[in-house]
């Protein structure tokens, strides 16, 4: 077929106008991009520092009394953490009989079982709630010394002992107490097993009738006939009794030995009081560490496992699949960079590599940090050193403000003291330490550690994460992609690492999308001034009066109310998160909650 020349000049210039807009589109692209910016350093500054944060020793109206020896108590560091989050004073004693002077001016008063005398104290407890006080028994003594003190029984709401020891199938966490809903943690199916790790052998305790159970044991032969637990006989692990003039709280477990215990502790206030107000963090965090790396390593076992070198499969396998979870959670997610994990290889960190990647970070909104891993043994100032160099040769400018170590330790926090080219660096996120503060200051450095694994989600693992959801709207999710460079297992191949991670971020966290996805920067921002802000509240009626002092342009709280709603929220916003249970916003450092009865009333949401 034969074409004029007019067509044959009218179809090239087409070709080459369609040409010229794709190559137009990607020169805009690449020189638009702006990838030597920190978009979140940029944008995301606080004046907050650690000399004026908030301390459970400060003088403050709301205060807990806390019976335990703060050196020899398995929950005093819960505890102190607890009150700092909360913004509660503590006052610790050692004695029972030490609590008289402060029951007037206390919410609620705190036990450590190993601090008590039985023979003595028991009365002298009973006494005080007699007199109104309500009690947390943070845990409970041996099973023996429970059944040979009667009045101990009493008070803790216990009509006998029906096994001194028994092996549970299960627990069950009830609706209504921690945010997130019901939650049974039993596993039904061969392949869960490896998801219980949680200590199923306790006392089984008959409670009385009428206490209320917030967490149970399931056993098999406790079922009704539509499949429920009957909470009347099964093993109470965490329960209320209100049968005097104050309540106790019994905790009967370890469940308020690490940071689990924050959630339980403020739900157990939140039972107490006819709505309970708190603040909370509202950022939640996606970290990859170690990732990507930008030189040829491991060549052997990654030719091995994947026919490919390790660049080629960063870039073609694992991108592709990990930016399709994490855009699919609309997770906002931090890159903690390893420019190489062995520095003894002779294998240097490619240019071209670590460009795609940056400009690919700034087009997918993620921020850049740096890890203090490696493979190799290299002292750490020499290979941050060689990290920096690297890096400030192919992107110059950039603000690094967050970095990754497992364990934060001395030499690490020298480092970042005497390294001039961490001196921007304003916030630290190491891996989960059962003995560490989720949150806190390292003079004026925020440490942020991680509440989960990526790649594990356990039953212990899920109820530590609904019980910082539901004291802070905090978590930290850590993807540690180390063990893809340098596999150790089986279980390290990216087949299966993949199909754990995005089972897990795309299930457990499904319940609480309501609070806000964050990267490292912008977290670290709302760590400071949630740790430095302190707040009074006061009710008239329907109106709901909140003063925040070291108020800095926004703050979260989680208002938890019986039965009300929320009606408006006065240089603030609301949004409503289940029943009962509201995301407020405040935009000034004075904001007022106007709450009602009905059910039917319109809802205003976060712009």
């Amino acid at each position: 077929m034969m074409i004029s020349r007019r067509n044959f000049a009218m179809l090239t210039a087409i070709m080459l106008v369609v040409l010229f807009m794709f190559q137009a589109t990607g020169i805009a692209k690449n020189r638009l991009n702006h990838a030597q910016t920190n978009e979140y350093a940029l944008e995301n500054r606080t004046d907050m520092q650690s000399e004026n944060a908030f301390s459970p020793d400060a003088e403050t109206d709301r205060r807990v009394l806390f019976v335990a020896d703060e050196k020899t108590s398995s929950v005093a560091a819960t505890v102190r953490e607890w009150c700092t989050y909360s913004k509660r004073g503590l006052v610790m004693v050692e004695n029972v009989e030490d609590c008289a002077p402060y029951l007037n001016s206390a919410e609620v008063l705190l036990v450590d079982s190993t601090a008590l005398d039985f023979d003595r104290d028991v009365v002298v407890l009973q006494g005080y709630v007699d007199q109104g006080v309500s009690v947390i028994f943070c845990n409970l003594p041996d099973v023996t010394v429970v059944g040979n003190h009667v009045e101990l029984e009493e008070l803790l709401g216990i009509r006998g002992i029906y096994n001194p020891q028994v092996k549970l199938t299960g627990i069950q966490l009830f609706d209504g107490f921690l945010l997130g809903g019901m939650q049974i943690y039993k596993a039904e199916k061969p392949e869960e097993q490896e998801l219980q790790d949680m200590d199923l052998t306790v006392p089984w305790y008959l409670t009385v009738n009428g206490n209320t159970a917030y967490m149970v044991g399931l056993v098999d032969d406790l079922k009704s006939q539509d499949g429920e637990v009957e909470n009347e006989y099964a093993p109470g692990l965490i329960w209320r009794y209100s049968g005097r003039n104050g309540s106790v709280f019994v905790v009967n477990g370890d469940f308020l030995e690490d940071v689990t215990g924050i959630g339980i502790l403020e739900a157990m206030m939140y039972e107490l009081h006819d709505y309970e107000l708190y603040p909370i963090v509202n950022a939640q965090n996606l970290s990859v560490a170690n990732y990507p790396s930008f030189a040829n390593e491991n060549s052997q076992e990654i030719q091995k496992r994947y026919s490919r070198e390790l660049p080629s499969l960063y870039r073609d396998v694992i991108w592709q699949s990990m930016s399709s979870v994490t855009e699919r959670n609309r997770s906002k997610t931090t890159a903690l960079l390893a420019p190489q994990y062995d520095y003894t290889d002779g294998n240097e960190p490619l240019a071209d590599t670590f460009t795609y990647y940056a400009r690919l970070f700034r087009e997918k909104g993620m921020e850049i940090g740096l890890s203090f891993e490696q493979v190799s043994e290299l002292p750490l100032e020499e290979k941050i050193a060689r990290d920096l160099s690297f890096l400030n040769e192919n992107l110059a400018g950039y603000e690094y403000r967050a970095v990754y170590v497992s364990q934060f330790d001395e030499t690490s926090r020298k480092l970042l003291a005497s390294q001039p080219g961490l001196s921007t660096v304003t916030t630290v996120t190491a891996d989960y330490d059962s003995d560490q503060p989720l949150l806190s200051y390292e003079d004026d450095l925020l440490i942020q550690r991680g509440t989960n694994d990526a790649f594990s989600h356990t039953y212990t693992e899920n109820l530590r994460m609904r019980s910082i959801e539901s004291a802070l709207g905090y978590t930290a999710v850590i993807m540690n992609m180390e063990r893809v460079a340098y596999p150790q297992t089986k279980e390290d191949s990216w087949e299966k690492l993949y199909e754990k991670m995005s089972a897990n971020l795309m299930t457990y966290w499904k319940p609480y999308d309501y609070f806000d996805k964050t990267t490292l920067s912008e977290s670290d921002v709302r760590i400071r001034r949630f740790l430095n802000m302190d707040y009074s509240e006061s009710r008239r009626g329907e109106q709901l009066s909140v003063e925040i002092t070291n108020f800095e342009h926004q703050a979260f709280f989680i208002l938890r109310t019986h039965g009300e709603q929320v009606k408006d929220v006065e240089n603030g916003t609301f949004l409503k998160m289940e029943n009962d249970a509201y995301l407020i916003g405040a935009d000034a450092e004075n904001i007022v909650i106007t709450l009602e009865k009905e059910d039917d009333k319109e809802y205003y949401y976060y712009r």
